[in-house]
């Protein structure tokens, strides 16, 4: 049921409906025809990216013949949901939302992060013969949660966001109900199929928008660190006021990722880490 507090959305021409299919449609069709060739600049650079936030150890990620993702496989799920919940968000035309999810889509997703963690931890201990664990690990358990970590991640972190960023954010929320989650649930599914069933062109074409995921994640926290540093909290009133702080959170994110490539590679040749 519509927000009464909301001006009604403005009517579109069938013209443009239809434009709103197509566009996203060929953007589709252009990246997975470049997909098909495989550049290998790009998948460098995502795994120097990847290298900085993920352990990718080759037995626990999925991969393209002859190299492992960037990510490691629950690094890719949960980089992928966060880039879906906030195609969800924009999609919905929402991009000034600042109220969480209502209570039942909120204890749904607060259980989705206590599974990633719990999924994580069993799969650690058994990285040690000596050590007990629940069940046997597995990749796909490793994409699916998270997955559904990404998707609570993002629905979370975007109106806490949008809260601090707007001089009027909506009173909208970045997820309606359940049956709106069910629908990122099923998009996420599609996409957790499309790294799973392993055709080149599209675990591609997921390997990039998963670090991509890693650079809308991290840039979207440090801008609101900007923000608040630089005394800026709800005085934009369009994206272009808020060009100087994603600049200083990408500018952030990019710095954070270089330190933490270079502290690892440090690490891993002063103790001899096995990654």
């Amino acid at each position: 049921m519509p927000d009464p507090a909301l001006p009604p959305p403005p009517k579109s021409s069938p013209g443009r409906r239809v434009w709103r299919f197509v566009a996203p449609a060929m953007a589709v069709a252009i990246a997975l025809l470049l997909a098909w060739f495989q550049p290998p600049v790009l998948l460098d650079i995502a795994s120097r990216v990847g290298y900085a936030v993920c352990h990718q150890i080759p037995e626990r990620s999925y991969a393209l013949p002859g190299r492992p993702l960037p990510l490691c496989a629950r690094d890719t799920g949960t980089f992928l949901g966060a880039l879906a919940g906030f195609g969800m968000i924009f999609a919905r035309r929402r991009s000034r939302c600042q109220r969480l999810p209502p209570a039942p889509v909120m204890a749904v997703l607060v259980l989705f992060i206590i599974g990633w963690g719990f999924d994580g931890l069993n799969s650690y201990l058994s990285l040690f013969p000596d050590l007990p664990h629940l069940y046997q690990p597995h990749n796909i358990l490793r994409l699916v949660t998270g997955m559904l970590n990404g998707i609570a991640l993002s629905s979370i972190v975007y109106p806490v966001f949008s809260s601090t960023a707007w001089v009027r954010p909506s009173v909208q929320r970045s997820i309606v109900n359940l049956k709106e989650l069910a629908l990122l649930l099923l998009a996420g599914a599609v996409l957790v199929a499309g790294v799973a069933l392993g055709w080149p062109p599209v675990v591609y074409l997921l390997a990039v928008l998963s670090f991509l995921g890693v650079l809308a994640l991290l840039g979207l926290a440090n801008a609101m660190i900007a923000l608040i540093a630089l005394r800026r909290e709800n005085r934009a009133e369009r994206w272009i006021d808020l060009a100087l702080v994603l600049a200083v959170g990408a500018g952030a994110t990019l710095a954070e990722l270089t330190a933490l490539n270079l502290l690892r590679s440090w690490l891993t040749q002063a103790l001899g880490l096995p990654f």
